[in-house]
C-alpha cells in the first residue's frame, strides 16, 4: 500500500526541485491514477492479504517569493483482495502531506490512515502522524512521530 515515508520523501523532493519564482505565485495541480497491486499481512489475524485498485494522487505546488507550499493528498479506489483461505477484504486508505518552506525555514506534516476491513475480527486499522520542523541553521526543532494500530472486535488480537 502506499507508504508514508514515500509520501515525505516525494515531499521532499519537490521541496528541493522548487525553486521560488519573482513576483506572483505560480500554482501547479496534478492529478494521477495508479494500479496498486500489493500484500500486506493483517497484525490483526496474521493473514496474508493481496490487494488490487486503484489510488489516485492529487499534488497542489504554490512557489513564490516567499517560499514553496505543497499539499498532497492521496487515496484508494476500489482497492479488494484476498487472502490465502479465500475471506475477502476492502482496504481504503488515505495520506495528507502539508509541507511549507521558506528561507531558512521548512514545516512538514503527514496523516496516513488505512482501514483493512475483513471477516469477522479480522478488521485492522492503522493510524501515523509525523510534524517535523527544521529551523533556519538546519536543525530539526520538532520531529513527533506517531503510530496507532487497532483491531476492533477482537478482544484475544495484539
Amino acid at each position: 500500500m502506499f507508504s508514508p515515508r514515500n509520501a515525505i520523501l516525494l515531499t521532499v523532493l519537490a521541496l528541493a526541485l522548487s525553486v521560488p519564482g519573482l513576483g506572483q505565485a505560480q500554482t501547479t495541480v496534478s492529478n494521477t491514477t495508479e494500479w496498486l497491486s500489493t500484500i500486506v499481512v493483517n497484525p490483526c489475524t496474521g493473514a496474508i492479504v493481496s490487494l488490487e485498485g486503484y489510488y489516485h494522487q492529487m499534488f497542489v505546488t504554490v512557489v513564490n517569493p516567499n517560499g514553496v507550499h505543497l499539499v498532497s493528498h492521496v487515496n484508494s479506489q476500489g482497492v479488494t483482495g484476498s487472502d490465502e483461505s479465500g475471506a475477502t477484504y476492502v482496504a481504503a486508505g488515505s495520506a495528507t502531506i502539508v509541507a511549507n518552506a521558506s528561507p531558512g525555514a521548512q514545516v512538514f506534516n503527514n496523516v496516513y490512515h488505512f482501514t483493512l476491513a475483513g471477516p469477522g475480527p479480522g478488521t485492522y486499522l492503522l493510524r501515523m502522524y509525523q510534524h517535523l520542523t527544521i529551523n533556519a541553521n538546519g536543525d530539526i526543532t520538532v520531529d513527533n512521530v506517531g503510530t496507532e494500530i487497532l483491531c476492533p472486535g477482537c478482544s484475544t488480537c495484539p
